[in-house]
């Protein structure tokens, strides 16, 4: 069996805390970039632990060995920013990577590891808030489209209803959501009771990441409007999520859009913080990434 192309870890500018894998193979085989986005109070590490090391292993997939890997962070805002802003942030950074990356990622001292090129595919992760913020992403990205408005303003207002314009820019992104709050928050159990509690509820409602994720907020509720809209008309990858859901999960709640991919065979076992951890004996968050859902199945 050949050896692996390994991933080399490496510091991203800008980004205190997001790492990146950077891809071994030859620049002209390196075709896409991959970008991992944690959940509320989660981490770039703790959420996606195992990732860094089971990419490059020995039974993972050769898909991995042509992709770059992002993790982005940020721990403390996922708390205490709007998730508007958060929306903003991870825009700002998939924006710095995709699709040509900035040049300081691949500069060492007075190395140059890769000369300039532009990424051919891109695959965004999310697990809980952050496949909100990826969601919402989307939508920000089609927003500014020209040639999406114009189609949308045309729909049907014809004899000939014009050719849907082809996905360009961050929109070819195929979405991967593990548990996502995209259809708000919604903490049952003992985490509900928890969570009720005088000087808990107190704190939480502090969080302006928390008053985002409530089902009915409009974070929540035009996402969902807005990205069923666009996906009813347009049969484009950005709006139609693969989701993987946890076999128990008391977090958030656990439907998707009308359009998306959901995988039937829910993980035995799994619940909203271990959905997304891949292990030598739970191999299947490695799997969705690369292939998503597939006639129903993970």
């Amino acid at each position: 069996m050949p050896l692996k192309l390994p991933h080399v870890l490496s510091r991203i500018p800008r980004y205190p805390k997001s790492v990146a894998l950077l891809s071994s193979a030859n620049q002209n085989n390196v075709c896409g970039a991959v970008v991992f986005v944690h959940g509320f109070s989660g981490a770039a590490r703790s959420t996606w632990t195992n990732f860094f090391s089971l990419i490059d292993h020995q039974q993972t997939s050769a898909w991995w060995e042509t992709r770059d890997v992002y993790f982005y962070h940020y721990s403390w805002n996922s708390v205490f920013h709007e998730i508007s802003w958060n929306a903003n942030s991870v825009m700002a950074f998939v924006q710095d990577l995709f699709p040509s990356p900035r040049r300081e990622l691949f500069e060492v001292a007075d190395v140059i590891i890769r000369g300039p090129f532009f990424y051919r595919e891109l695959t965004l992760v999310g697990h809980s808030e952050g496949g909100l913020l990826l969601r919402k992403l989307v939508l920000e990205e089609a927003r500014h489209d020209s040639r999406l408005r114009a189609y949308l303003h045309n729909f049907n207002r014809g004899p000939v209803t014009p050719p849907a314009p082809p996905p360009q820019g961050l929109k070819i992104a195929g979405l991967r959501l593990f548990a996502p709050a995209i259809g708000g928050e919604s903490l049952t159990g003992l985490l509900g009771i928890l969570a009720n509690l005088p000087v808990i509820a107190t704190i939480t409602h502090a969080s302006a990441a928390k008053q985002g994720l409530a089902s009915t907020s409009p974070s929540v509720t035009e996402t969902r409007e807005k990205t069923t809209r666009y996906a009813d008309i347009l049969d484009m990858p950005c709006f139609q999520a693969h989701i993987l859901w946890a076999d128990s999960d008391s977090v958030v709640q656990g439907e998707g859009y009308f359009n998306d991919k959901e995988c039937g065979n829910r993980p035995p076992g799994t619940n909203h913080r271990s959905i997304c951890k891949p292990t030598d004996s739970y191999r299947v968050p490695l799997t969705f990434v690369e292939t998503g859902v597939v006639n129903g199945k993970c």
